[in-house]
């Protein structure tokens, strides 16, 4: 008997439906779509699932029961018969609840200091108070003063103290919650999260770091980046409940870190985050808040703070496989960026994160720690990994492209050079395909590359032209005499070995 992966990759792949569109229907996550395909997840929890899955299909009733049955779950046409033998009478035994009599959860409250408008008015009202009070003196001293022509009034007022600087403002947007039916619980999950975030906020001092409330409510990953984008805001909290079990989805602010090496390929944080939980858990719904902040502790205030904030989240057990599966992502990270950095510890890391989810940079940053290894295989296997989750993302087209070139063979590296370059918005791509180019002795065409990923790095930040600059304006140098730059020491520096 196939299992139920197989039956739904088969019927997908019968009539066409893609994972998203799948996952739309459904409202879950694409990457629970893979997981089911793949068999990285059983079987879905709920037996709704399996029947939207079956209309969306357009299974015929012996298809659909064959699914139902691969899902461990009864028959439909069982089901039905069991249904009609239960005498009408049961129907009485069911308790109505008013809505007066349901407990709703009010948000809390918030102060966040002032905006940076706000002080600035601020400072102009001192200014007049002090421009006043030096007016009243003066005239006092004018009218009821001697005056004597050698006569001097001296006025010493104190300095008016500078304000200090208020942090970067980041707002967290946090849409409504789904329902994806059974009994409603009896508080607000949109405002149950939301006021776990704001204890968090308050707790951390993360001052200028403020909440949005979004009345839409989002059904898919393409959405989610849509009001992100519209908000203006780091992270959108999304997701659907069924009981007191919530689906929570997370959709961060893509952001390419710099680090101190000289790779146009390093690790990515995620773009998005699966977990699930038990709202009746205090200590859950906690931690998901301190992974929600996690990121944006490390933008504001480097690794020490967020790997303080990892720690926090990972003493609140007990949690969900997926809450876990997070947490080792970022414990895998910080083993691979931070100094003294452990690759060997880091894709243990990602390897546990990987047994409950398929997340495109946890294989992508397994991958090249493998290849700061030396373990080029294993590496190359996990960015095709990569490319299969998300086909229209360069990074993993790239780091292929990389490890080839890395490996001096120019030839088998040009097609995936040729693939990131189609799929990247940014010159990362032409910075990996000059190398390439200067390994096929296409030296002219190398320089160029470096050339246009210079123009385009005048418009990146300080830190990032600091980094990459002098290597690359000294390989163009040796270009343009004629010579390749790329030795297997130079190459070997590139590998971001520890």
């Amino acid at each position: 008997m196939k299992s139920f992966g197989e039956l739904l990759a088969e019927y997908m792949t019968r009539t066409g439906i893609s994972d998203s569109e799948m996952a739309r229907h459904l409202g879950v996550s694409r990457q629970t779509i893979f997981r089911w395909k793949e068999g990285m997840t059983a079987r879905p929890r709920v037996r709704e699932d399996v029947l939207k899955c079956a209309e969306r299909l357009r299974l015929t009733a012996a298809e659909r029961d064959g699914l139902l049955l691969a899902a461990g779950f009864a028959p439909e046409r069982i089901q039905r018969t069991a249904d009609s033998r239960q005498p009408t009478e049961s129907l009485a035994l069911v308790t109505t609840v008013e809505p007066s009599a349901l407990t709703t959860v009010e948000p809390i409250t918030l102060t966040i200091p002032p905006t940076r408008p706000a002080a600035h008015r601020a400072r102009w009202l001192v200014a007049i108070l002090v421009f006043l009070f030096v007016a009243v003196i003066l005239a006092a001293a004018y009218f009821f003063l001697p005056r004597e022509r050698d006569q001097v009034l001296a006025l010493i007022l104190p300095p008016i103290p500078t304000a200090t600087p208020l942090p970067p403002n980041q707002i967290i947007a946090l849409a409504r919650f789904n329902s994806r039916g059974g009994v409603a619980p009896p508080y607000d999950v949109t405002a149950r999260i939301r006021q776990t975030l704001e204890g968090e906020i308050e707790t951390q001092k993360l001052f200028g770091t403020h909440l949005s409330d979004l009345a839409d409510q989002v059904r898919d990953e393409e959405r989610a980046e849509q009001l992100r984008a519209r908000a203006g805001a780091e992270v959108l909290v999304w997701g659907n409940f069924l009981g007191d079990n919530t689906r929570v989805e997370i959709g961060y602010n893509a952001r390419v870190p710099m680090l101190n090496a000289a790779a146009s390929v390093v690790p990515l944080l995620p773009r998005d985050q699966s977990v699930t939980l038990d709202m009746r858990a205090p200590n859950e719904t906690r931690a998901l808040a301190l992974l929600i902040l996690l990121p944006l502790h490390l933008d504001r205030e480097g690794a020490a703070r967020a790997q303080a904030t990892l720690q926090d989240a990972q003493a609140l057990t007990p949690y969900s496989q997926e809450m876990r599966a997070a947490m080792e992502f970022y414990r895998g990270y910080f083993l691979q960026t931070t100094e003294p950095r452990n690759l060997e510890q880091a894709i243990r890391a990602y390897d546990a994160n990987l047994k409950t989810t398929s997340l495109y940079e946890a294989y992508l940053n397994r991958g090249l720690a493998q290849l700061a290894l030396n373990e080029d295989a294993a590496a190359k296997a996990d960015f095709q990994r990569a490319q299969q989750i998300a086909d229209a993302r360069s990074e993993a087209w790239r780091a292929t492209c990389w490890a080839f070139a890395l490996e001096q063979q120019p030839q088998a590296a040009l097609p995936y050079c040729e693939s990131a370059a189609t799929r990247d918005a940014t010159a990362w791509s032409l910075d990996t395909r000059g190398i390439v180019y200067a390994e096929l002795g296409r030296y002219a065409e190398a320089a160029n590359e470096f050339e246009n990923f210079l123009r385009w790095l005048d418009t990146q930040p300080t830190r990032t032209r600091e980094i990459f600059s002098p290597s690359r304006r000294a390989w163009i140098e040796t270009l343009r005499a004629g010579k390749n730059p790329f030795d297997a020491e130079t190459l070997n520096a590139l590998r971001g070995m520890p």
